[in-house]
């Protein structure tokens, strides 16, 4: 990793002079705080300011960073220069070290039937799915005392067991619980695309297919790889759809979906894309569900955290079809929504609607990224292109413009002679 400076110099400095203040080394050789004791925003604040290789997860980036501290203050050489030296050493330590298997014990809300279902690899993930899990994958004492039992499966469920390769048990289940998410993603895309029903009474997921209760991380060798697991609540627990009719049109249609992105510059936006639709519709509370998917609206649009007021709504009317000066009306209004519900506490009264119409336009704007995922050399370029598509005089114009000057003569203007 090449040397590099922090991305704020002035507040990296100020924060690692606060913690020469506060940090102090004890007589045994421990390093305690004064005041402070349970904030790690700290290291948060610090890690984020210092970048990071996108290989090192976010959980390790605090932890890195924090050991690193630590490691200066016993040294007594903490200053901005020599922590980041210090963080970027223990970057390259862990990403040096060996990736070990794991694999992660789940179901899905879809009923098993023999012969339905085939190993799947994605990547570097693989899916194998049965009506139980294995005997041999057993749980800690701990969670037998719960009776948490990973070889049961809710009645017809389907059990999967999904194997990646990580350097810890956190980013397992992490990379685990993503490429999980991004097979469910496309399943659910290819069931939802472009239906909608309005819901009365109890709120149900929009998703068919969800994760089951319990999760639980395995070594390779099928022992416990955590004392711990996950827990999923909600309709997950109690209904499981059918696909035995759809199944091949779903896998059809995630196997579009590999193609057009295999080898993409946009592959990664994609994929986090359909990852966070597939979560914004496994919600319950609709309110939930509508701000996760005016994120997604934001991720599939490219908009900027930075950017101007208007840009996300007036980047998927350009898209939407028909009159562009409608779809940036309505888009406004959905904004609008969410901002009375983030910043007044607003509840809103046509939930039904405002996420259908929203869900129309992220899916639309989804299928349109897919489609192209070749034509665009990265994320940000494809937000310029949604730029350039309401004004479609001007973009003409500049068009003619660019014509003209690649046929204009080399030399054409030359000096005048001397007389």
């Amino acid at each position: 990793m090449p040397p590099r400076d922090w991305t704020d110099p002035a507040r990296a400095h100020y924060l690692v002079g606060f913690l020469r203040t506060v940090l102090h080394l004890q007589p045994e050789g421990s390093v305690e705080m004064s005041l402070f004791s349970h904030d790690d925003n700290r290291w948060a604040v610090l890690s984020q300011l210092a970048g990071a290789s996108p290989e090192v997860p976010e959980h390790k980036r605090f932890e890195l960073m924090a050991q690193a501290t630590v490691a200066l203050v016993k040294a007594g050489t903490l200053n901005p220069a020599a922590l980041l030296a210090e963080y970027e050493h223990r970057q390259r330590i862990y990403l040096s070290g060996p990736k070990k298997p794991y694999l992660l014990l789940s179901s899905l809300s879809v009923q098993y039937r023999r012969g339905m279902f085939k190993r799947i690899r994605w990547d570097a993930a693989s899916f194998t799915f049965s009506w139980l899990h294995p005997q041999r994958y057993r749980v800690g004492a701990r969670l037998e005392a719960d009776e948490v039992q990973p070889r049961r499966v809710a009645l017809g469920h389907t059990a999967v067991r999904v194997g990646v390769r990580a350097r810890d048990e956190q980013s397992a289940a992490d990379l685990a619980f993503d490429r999980l998410d991004l097979l469910r993603g496309t399943w659910n895309f290819s069931l939802n695309h472009g239906r909608f029903t309005l819901q009365f009474g109890a709120r149900r997921p929009l998703n068919k297919i969800l994760l089951g209760r319990i999760h639980t991380l395995h070594n390779g060798d099928g022992s416990p790889a955590t004392e711990g697991h996950w827990v999923s609540s909600g309709e997950a627990a109690r209904n499981a759809v059918s696909l035995w009719q759809e199944y091949a049109r779903v896998r059809k249609a995630e196997q579009k979906v590999r193609r057009a992105i295999k080898n993409a510059p946009l592959k990664r936006h994609i994929e986090q894309c359909i990852i966070r639709y597939c979560r914004a519709l496994d919600e319950e509370n609709p309110e939930t569900t509508y701000l996760k998917l005016w994120g997604v609206l934001e991720l599939v649009t490219a908009t900027p955290k930075t950017a101007r007021h208007g840009v996300t709504a007036s980047r998927a009317a350009a898209l939407a079809g028909g009159d562009y000066k409608y779809h940036q009306i309505v888009l406004d209004y959905l904004r609008d929504q969410r901002n009375r519900m983030v910043h007044d506490g607003a509840e809103i009264a046509t939930y039904g609607e405002s996420i259908g119409h929203l869900k129309y336009y992220v899916e639309g704007l989804l299928s349109f990224s897919v489609r192209h995922a070749n034509s665009f050399s990265s994320a940000d370029e494809l937000g310029s292109f949604l730029d350039l598509l309401p004004d479609r005089p001007r973009l003409q114009r500049s068009l003619d413009l660019r014509r003209y000057a690649l046929r204009f003569p080399k030399g054409r203007l030359r000096p005048a002679k001397k007389r």
